[in-house]
């Protein structure tokens, strides 16, 4: 194991047992020393260790799709679903950490700080997914707003999260529920509808 995989479970086991972070990075430095893990060479906030542990269990959830068969014959809009629900189930075991964090911060855990450095790559991987919707037909060509569809995508994702931690539902069904409700009211609102029909049409009639 690597050192920032031995330190960043040893801030999950710090925060899980004591149910408070640090008091200060240099007072989990010092905590470290005595495990004889160095930990100013790979970090220096205590931010930046929160937000890999984050940003691991979104690429392990990455990992588990781009190696299941099944996978690939997904519709985008399937593809996100199997995004969301993975990456739950990978949450689900930090989320007592999360729950901490959370409780002890006055800023939601949806915020920037904690999300940083998921959202770049959750932006790149739906985008990715969004340009093949959109040749199969899955996804409407708006040229002047289809920019801003991996944003609309990571405000769901940033509701969802927040949900699915305030969850108290037996085996979060709830969260569940919420994730396909959320995930087909915006590809509802992604794929062509009446309004592109109309559009069409006009286009159509003004082109003699």
């Amino acid at each position: 194991m690597d050192t920032p995989s031995q330190i960043q479970l040893a801030y999950r086991a710090y925060v899980e047992d004591r149910c408070k972070k640090p008091e200060s990075f240099e007072a989990f430095s010092a905590y470290l020393k005595s495990q004889d893990i160095e930990l100013k060479g790979s970090y220096h906030s205590l931010t930046r260790i929160e937000r890999d542990i984050v940003l691991g269990t979104f690429t392990e959830s990455l990992h588990r799709l781009e190696n299941a068969e099944e996978y690939l014959e997904y519709s985008t809009r399937e593809k996100v679903l199997a995004c969301y629900y993975t990456w739950l189930e990978e949450l689900g075991e930090i989320r007592t950490f999360l729950k901490v964090l959370s409780q002890h911060s006055m800023i939601s855990l949806t915020t920037e700080r904690f999300l940083k450095s998921v959202e770049p790559v959750f932006k790149a991987y739906i985008e990715d997914l969004l340009n093949e919707g959109s040749d199969t037909g899955e996804i409407a060509d708006r040229k002047i707003i289809e920019s801003r569809y991996p944003a609309v995508l990571w405000y769901n994702t940033r509701f969802i999260i927040q949900y699915w931690l305030h969850d108290d539902s037996q085996d979060y069904e709830r969260s569940d529920a919420a994730v396909e409700k959320a995930v087909n009211f915006v590809f509802d609102l992604l794929a062509p509808n009446l309004l592109d029909s109309g559009f069409d049409f006009f286009r159509f009639l003004i082109s003699k």
